[in-house]
C-alpha cells in the first residue's frame, strides 16, 4: 500500500480555496504505487496526483520521458520545460484538447518513484505554474521521507 506517499489536500495553497482528497486507487493502470483526485469546494478545480514505484531508478527516468512524449495528449501545443522538483522536473500548462478546460501538468522522478500531478481548472481560471510546483515540491519532500 503506497498511499502514504500521497500528500494531502493542504499541499495545495490556493486562498480561500479548500481542497478534499477522494478516496486513493491503489497501484494505478496495474503499476505498484497510489493515485487519488483532490477536488476544490466548488467543483471547479481538481488535481489528479498519481505516484508510480518502479522497479529502478532507470525506469522511473524512462517513465518520465514516455510522459514528456504524450504531453501532447493532454495539453494541446504542450512546451515541457523544466521545473525545479524532484529530478527530471518537467511542467506544461495550456489548454486541453478540446479546449475545454485548462490544464497544469508537473512531473518529476525521485529515486525509483514516478510523480505526475495534473491540475484541471476552468478555461478562464488556470493553476498558476508557481502555485503547481509548490504542490509539487511538497509531494517530492513526502516521497523523499517515505521509505519505498
Amino acid at each position: 500500500d503506497y498511499s502514504a506517499l500521497l500528500s494531502n489536500p493542504d499541499a495545495i495553497s490556493t486562498p480561500g480555496d479548500t481542497y478534499t482528497a477522494k478516496r486513493p486507487t491503489l497501484n494505478p493502470d496495474g503499476l505498484p504505487g497510489a493515485a487519488t483526485v483532490f477536488v476544490n469546494e466548488a467543483g471547479t478545480r481538481a488535481l489528479g496526483n498519481t505516484i508510480f514505484v518502479l522497479p529502478t531508478t532507470d525506469a522511473a527516468t524512462r517513465s518520465i520521458n514516455g510522459a514528456r512524449q504524450a504531453l501532447g495528449t493532454v495539453i494541446h501545443d504542450a512546451d515541457a520545460q523544466p521545473a525545479p522538483v524532484g529530478a527530471n522536473g518537467t511542467a506544461a500548462a495550456g489548454m486541453s484538447p478540446d479546449g475545454s478546460k485548462a490544464v497544469t501538468v508537473v512531473m518529476f522522478t525521485e529515486g525509483r518513484t514516478f510523480a505526475t500531478l495534473k491540475f484541471d481548472a476552468a478555461p478562464n481560471d488556470p493553476v498558476a505554474s508557481a502555485q503547481a510546483t509548490q504542490a509539487a515540491q511538497q509531494q517530492d519532500a513526502l516521497i523523499k521521507k517515505t521509505p519505498v
